[in-house]
């Protein structure tokens, strides 16, 4: 429901949780940086990417209205769906532990969204979906990875 108690249509859902996937994104590119947190970053940027595909096929116009067209940096737009600008404080190790671990469950909240959806659009729908969940899962995947990297660190078991 949204702040006047109508329920959100499923374009406003994604569009929704196109900007939570950024925002984690965004977070996710101020932490230090490791292998675990650049793949991290890269598969909730696939996942935001086939929610936006997802829109597509549901006939919502592209917000690129220059496809095809681009000649110069000019007529590049900017990316639709985009999350506030986001500044954190790290206060040592800690504070990259609890970061990585609330990122872990936004992106787990967002994929029992994603699952929820009912998908009565035949086979496309249905790839984009799965993508979605598969890019998400994975960004959670390597944000466990990191934790663990981390933990191995602490423990002197680098590698």
């Amino acid at each position: 429901m949204d702040m006047q108690g109508t329920e959100a249509t499923v374009e406003e859902k994604i569009r929704h949780m196109r900007i939570g996937v950024d925002l984690v994104a965004k977070t996710i590119k101020l932490l230090p940086g490791s292998p675990e947190l650049t793949k991290a970053h890269n598969s909730a940027m696939l996942g935001r990417a086939w929610l936006g595909k997802m829109l597509g096929a549901m006939g919502t116009p592209s917000p690129y209205p220059n496809d095809g067209t681009r000649k110069t940096v000019k007529d590049i737009e900017p990316a639709a769906d985009k999350a506030a600008a986001v500044e954190i404080k790290l206060n040592g190790q800690d504070s990259v532990i609890e970061h990585v671990d609330k990122l872990r469950q936004a992106i787990g909240e967002t994929i029992k969204q994603v699952e929820g959806f009912s998908s009565q659009s035949g086979r496309k729908a249905d790839v984009m979906k799965e993508n979605v969940y598969t890019h998400l899962c994975e960004a959670r995947f390597w944000l466990g990875f990191e934790l663990e990297r981390i933990k191995n660190y602490h423990d002197g078991k680098e590698g």
